[in-house]
């Protein structure tokens, strides 16, 4: 009986790789949109006085953050554009033979298999599926490229959906196979953490007078 494989032929468009740098900049821009504020309270109270009422300053706050979420994509895609235009591997088109135990990748100047015991993640989005070899490194598979076959996008999805979900989050472990230690937490993360509570603390007792 012959194996149940889906066939997908990608060439990345530019659109293309914007999308994938906005989807991957929403991470920072979220972690941007929490902290600033924070900090922004927190100086405020420790050196200033203000008469700004909290009802007024959240509002204000909301129309920068979406400020912030519009403008720094579009700032970076004049930057994207060029990175797409400069790098001529990235546009060779590449054929995605998705199969019940991994992929094989080709191209005019090579072939690849990749099985699922091989990969790191796997994350589906409205338009793509991201095939993770790394925490940093990925195949992205439009969806538009299976040409509306939503049994192959199904098939795809669910050959795929065996590996975890990204991002993932496993234990750190540091020695050899024998002698494994969960690896130790970096000083920098507990000086972050003690910050963003105590930035946290003064921002509410300032707004509570």
């Amino acid at each position: 009986m012959d194996e149940k494989t889906v066939s997908v032929k990608v060439k990345l468009s530019v659109e293309d790789y914007c999308e994938i740098q906005n989807q991957h900049m929403r991470n920072t821009l979220i972690a941007l949109c929490v902290l600033l504020p924070l900090i922004l309270f927190g100086i405020i109270a420790l050196f200033g006085k203000t008469n700004i009422s909290p009802l007024y300053s959240f509002p204000i706050y909301g129309f920068l953050v979406v400020c912030l979420l519009l403008s720094l994509p579009r700032s970076q895609k004049k930057s994207w554009i060029q990175q797409y235009e400069s790098n001529k591997i990235m546009q060779k088109e590449q054929t995605f033979l998705i199969k019940t135990d991994g992929i094989e990748i080709s191209s005019d100047i090579s072939t690849t298999q990749l099985f699922l015991q091989d990969l790191h993640a796997f994350r589906e989005t409205k338009n793509a599926f991201y095939v993770y070899l790394s925490s940093v490194q990925f195949h992205y598979i439009p969806k538009k490229c299976f040409d509306g076959n939503e049994e192959g996008i199904n098939f795809a999805k669910e050959c795929l959906s065996s590996l975890p979900v990204y991002p993932v989050t496993k234990p750190i472990y540091i020695g050899t196979k024998k002698d494994k230690k969960p690896a130790k937490t970096s000083p920098a993360f507990y000086i972050i953490l003690i910050s963003f509570v105590v930035i946290l603390v003064f921002a509410f007792i300032f707004f509570s007078r």
